[in-house]
């Protein structure tokens, strides 16, 4: 746990951000989060940054609690259910250099296939392929969001960041009710995510003033580009 005055510094630093982007997108906090501090301070990776990320989806859904777009939302986290539970039975028997390197290739392919004009529909399968690799990823990994981004980022940028609050903020308690089974959640992690709370609450602050400057084109293109680094980083990770 950082300790020292430039350590905690630093790591409001890196959740101030990681909440003003998230707090535009709806997405972002975790993936900012989780590759910087696994180098700096891997105890809080990923457990304590989950639960900074519930908080902050919490907000983000109830000021864009109107635009939610419940379509397909059920499938999302029932499939996100079970993604997270075989991820928390896979932790304690395979690498997760292995899962990261996987997932990896399958972002940076979905990234690709979408800039090259796929859109994939919004049905109940795409939804719990989705929810499935978002659950799997976000549990070992705690980047579980670009598979969801993907499939919403078309959307505007109020439904969006609504939509996938609300996705996040019921998946998030499950994500953490696997990490508990899998022994990587306990009162310790609790204590570290306090940490990252006070840049997490005025990243957020900012981000209300940032997203009513962004159009449809200007979210969807930070969803792509957050997802193709997403891909880099867990591909770095696997190797």
């Amino acid at each position: 746990m950082p300790t020292e005055p430039l350590g905690i510094a630093l790591c409001i630093l890196i959740s101030f951000i990681a909440a003003a982007i998230h707090g535009v997108i709806g997405i972002g906090f975790n993936f900012v989060c989780a590759p910087l501090l696994l180098f700096l301070y891997p105890q809080l990776v990923p457990a304590p940054i989950i639960i900074n990320s519930v908080i902050i989806v919490c907000l983000v859904a109830w000021v864009n609690r109107e635009d939610v777009q419940f379509r397909q939302l059920g499938w999302l986290v029932g499939a996100c259910a079970v993604g997270a539970f075989a991820a928390g039975f896979a932790l304690t028997r395979v690498s997760e250099s292995t899962y990261a390197t996987l997932f990896g290739s399958l972002l940076l392919f979905a990234v690709v296939v979408s800039l090259l004009g796929w859109r994939p529909p919004l049905t109940a399968w795409s939804a719990s392929i989705a929810g499935v690799i978002g659950g799997f990823m976000g549990t070992i990994t705690s980047v579980g969001g670009p598979p969801v981004a993907l499939l919403y980022q078309r959307l505007p940028g109020p439904a969006l960041r609504g939509t996938l609050s609300a996705y996040f903020l019921i998946t998030s308690p499950i994500i953490l009710i696997a990490l508990s089974a899998a022994g990587r959640l306990g009162w310790e992690e609790v204590k570290l995510s306090v940490v990252l709370m006070p840049g997490m609450l005025l990243g957020f602050a900012c981000s209300k003033f940032l997203a009513g400057h962004l159009n449809q084109q200007a979210t969807r293109a930070m969803v792509l580009t957050l997802c193709t680094a997403g891909g880099i980083v867990l591909l770095v990770r696997g190797w």
